[in-house]
């Protein structure tokens, strides 16, 4: 399948046992995974999209609670507050108070199994 008819995850996890198992495990269910290495720049990546001017294909965010600087669960609150609801995968080892249906909160040991698992419920279906 082309790169742009797979469905994209964006990706801002610091642990690095837990990005590659994340990582590994939607590339092997054919996701297409952009890493990045803090939350600013994952905003950056997103910005076109929260902006409207330039939106990119985002089906599914994966971001740590615990990235220097920007926390994830202030990414996953503020692109709510946004109206940007699309799901976002919350990893915390103390998960904090989010109040968003599409956002989910994995501990970082099941963090690959828990994103696994979403990336196949929500998988996009895409136009014959």
């Amino acid at each position: 399948m082309p790169k742009s008819m797979r469905p994209t995850c964006y990706l801002a996890v610091r642990d690095e046992p837990t990005r590659a198992n994340v990582e590994s495990e939607l590339s092997r269910l054919g996701w297409q995974v952009i890493p990045n290495p803090t939350g600013f720049h994952l905003l950056a990546e997103l910005s076109g999209t929260i902006l409207g001017d330039a939106p990119k294909r985002v089906d599914l965010v994966v971001v740590e609670d615990n990235l220097p600087g920007c926390r994830g669960s202030s990414i996953a609150q503020g692109l709510h507050e946004l109206g940007i609801e699309l799901p976002i995968a919350l990893i915390a080892r103390d998960p904090p108070p989010v109040q968003a249906d599409h956002i989910f909160v994995f501990e970082p040991p099941l963090a690959a199994v828990g994103v696994s698992a979403l990336a196949k419920y929500r998988e996009p279906t895409l136009p014959s």
